[in-house]
């Protein structure tokens, strides 16, 4: 029974985003104590509370998803909030999205896109950490790709391609002066396809065969064509 009042907290109307600046300034307070409560409970009467979630009308499922995104987005762009209040939140909105999952999606996925984390100007850091994050327990926002809308990832992918150019162009240029190699002839070596025009699929397959073979690193990198016998 006293699980039940979870439920009945998550109803109030003064959680609710019509209300919330006009009659409880103060919403976030309760918020966080409320998802601090909910996710310091025993994993059994977790179990038990989120299994009545999914049997319970999609409307109110929403509202809860709602409360709890409101929630995140108030702590992540309000001045003088702990960031780190977020955590908890991130955290139980992921069990809600895997309810989500089980319900067959009865909301849909744009429902746990956060805007305020997608449009964060630390989602890059976290990014970072999300890629150490095998070696160290690290939280990352990157962790939960449900959050991110299709904008964030795609930043995150050009990123994530930056990056790869930088570390391959780092490897690369190791590797050319470990052997003694001249840099410049060298990475027009690698980085110029020198095709002939009435060969170009051959030419092309074969070049990039062997730098599959040989320099993987280098097709991170950008490349060029290079047409035999003409100027340009």
């Amino acid at each position: 029974e006293n699980l039940c009042v979870f439920l009945v907290l998550f109803e109030n109307p003064l959680l609710l985003s019509e209300h919330r600046t006009a009659l409880f300034p103060g919403f976030h307070l309760a918020l966080r104590n409320l998802i601090q409560a909910v996710r310091s409970l025993p994993k059994d009467s977790q179990r038990l509370l989120f299994g009545w979630l999914k049997r319970l009308p999609s409307e109110y499922f929403g509202r809860v998803v709602d409360v709890v995104q409101q929630f995140v987005s108030f702590v992540l762009t309000q001045p003088g909030q702990n960031q780190g209040d977020a955590s908890a939140a991130v955290l139980m909105l992921r069990t809600l999205w895997d309810l989500n999952r089980e319900m067959d999606g009865i909301l849909p996925e744009w429902c746990f896109h956060n805007s305020a984390i997608s449009q964060s100007a630390d989602l890059q850091e976290h990014y970072k950490q999300w890629v150490v994050q095998q070696q160290e327990h690290v939280f990352s926002y990157c962790s939960y790709p449900f959050l991110l809308d299709a904008e964030a990832k795609r930043r995150l992918l050009s990123f994530d391609s930056q990056v790869q150019r930088e570390v391959a162009m780092q490897e690369l240029i190791a590797q050319t002066m470990r052997q003694g190699l001249p840099v410049e002839e060298t990475f027009q070596q690698y980085l110029q396809f020198r095709v002939r025009r009435q060969h170009l699929l051959a030419d092309f397959c074969g070049q990039l065969w062997w730098r599959l073979q040989n320099k993987p690193q280098c097709l991170r990198l950008p490349l060029s064509v290079d047409f035999v016998g003409e100027l340009g």
